[in-house]
């Protein structure tokens, strides 16, 4: 029978040797597994990061909401004005009022302090009419927390120096006597639109209520001419359907400041 060869250790070959204990075959899978695994590794942390999609953050509403126990303060409204403002009963102030969810008090004058032929300068003529200034104390009496001053139309034929110092002394004296009230002034009416003298008693006005801190203003002058405002067979004064188209264009200008008002000014409600 013939013997077996072994070989001598040198002669096997290398993946069977043995180095420190671990056959050559051994490290050859060890090496493999390492060099996997960080391949792997790389390969992940070469990948782009995804790019999270971009949601703008909720913006805070900057008006405070009422608690379950606060209720806005009762709006307690005067309207200053001419025969614009008065009206009647189907009046812009009327419609104004029931839209916006306020009372109007005809009844008191300081509340509704409109006189038809007036304005800053102008007096008017009908027996007991007074220029806007000579109201300012049953206003102030009347103590409103919202005021609409609408008018200027009267003023037509004054020289606008004269209507600026007439505006400077009524809204210095308004203001001293009712500090806290929020006043919104309204521009003179014009059944033809704008004009040149319109315009500028319009800024006189403007620029001198501005003055004494006021920072509502309507420029109701865009709301006339070519039909906007339907006006009567006398060419001066609006319609019913004339102070409906008004009322409209006041309660888009006027809604927002009311309720800006109404968000700060809350009172404990009734139990």
């Amino acid at each position: 029978m013939a013997k077996r060869r072994h070989k001598h250790p040198s002669q096997q070959h290398w993946l069977n040797r043995d180095y420190g204990g671990m056959p050559g075959w051994g490290i050859v899978l060890s090496g493999l597994f390492i060099v996997g695994v960080a391949g792997l590794g790389a390969w992940k942390y070469s990948q782009p990061e995804p790019v999270p999609s971009w949601t703008p953050a909720a913006r805070e509403s900057t008006t405070p909401e009422p608690s379950a126990s606060e209720a806005p303060e009762r709006l307690r409204v005067s309207f200053v004005g001419d025969s614009y403002t008065w009206g009647g009963t189907e009046g812009w102030p009327s419609l104004l009022g029931a839209a916006l969810d306020f009372e109007v008090e005809k009844s008191t004058f300081g509340l509704f302090a409109a006189q038809g032929g007036t304005g800053y300068v102008t007096v008017g003529t009908a027996d007991g009419a007074e220029r806007f200034g000579g109201r300012v104390d049953e206003i102030v009496a009347a103590a409103p927390n919202f005021i609409i001053v609408a008018g200027g139309i009267n003023d037509g034929r004054q020289d606008t120096a004269d209507v600026a110092s007439a505006a400077d002394d009524f809204y210095g004296r308004l203001r001293a006597g009712l500090p806290e009230a929020r006043i919104v002034v309204v521009g003179p009416f014009s059944p033809i639109g704008e004009d040149a003298k319109k315009v500028a008693d319009r800024d006189a006005i403007f620029t001198a209520a501005e003055a004494h801190g006021v920072t509502d203003f309507i420029d109701p002058l865009p709301w006339f001419g070519d039909g906007g405002v339907e006006i009567s067979d006398d060419g001066v004064h609006p319609t019913v359907a004339g102070h409906a188209q008004i009322a409209d264009h006041m309660i888009d200008a006027v809604g927002p400041i009311v309720d800006d008002w109404r968000s700060t000014h809350l009172v404990p409600s009734a139990t």
